[in-house]
């Protein structure tokens, strides 16, 4: 028998709290300190079902399609390498201060797992404010 497994969901066991958000704070310095200038392009990261990430079969099929999965606290998330087309060998954005960029590319990371925990050399510090917006 065939399990359905949603990759997707918004994960309401976590045990973080819902009353506030995540503030990012520093500078993009495009990953200076670390050996693959603007890393942050380099992947794509996206958090998945618990459930999918501890099943084996699943997990092998993704890493045989080039897909990582590793965990940030009790959160999965698949790292799927995918060079961005506008990062230029240096590490520079070729769209920067162009209408064509994306404005994730200036507003994120939003999230401390898109941070340090993949990136190591990510310049950005991330701290809760359990203040509402």
């Amino acid at each position: 028998m065939r399990q359905t497994l949603t990759l997707f969901e918004s994960f309401p066991g976590r045990t973080q709290p819902t009353d506030g958000y995540w503030v990012r704070g520093g500078s993009c310095d495009q990953c200076a300190s670390g050996g693959i200038p603007g890393e942050c392009c380099t992947k794509l990261v996206f958090p998945v079902n618990p459930t999918a990430a501890r099943n084996p079969d699943l997990v092998h099929f993704w890493e045989l399609h080039g897909i990582e999965i590793k965990w940030w606290g009790d959160l999965p998330l698949a790292i799927v390498p995918l060079r961005c087309q506008a990062l230029a060998p240096n590490g520079d954005c070729t769209l920067y201060d162009t209408p064509e960029r994306p404005e994730i590319c200036s507003t994120g990371p939003l999230n401390p797992w898109a941070g340090k925990p993949l990136n190591p050399a990510c310049s950005y510090e991330f701290a809760w404010s359990s203040i509402l917006k």
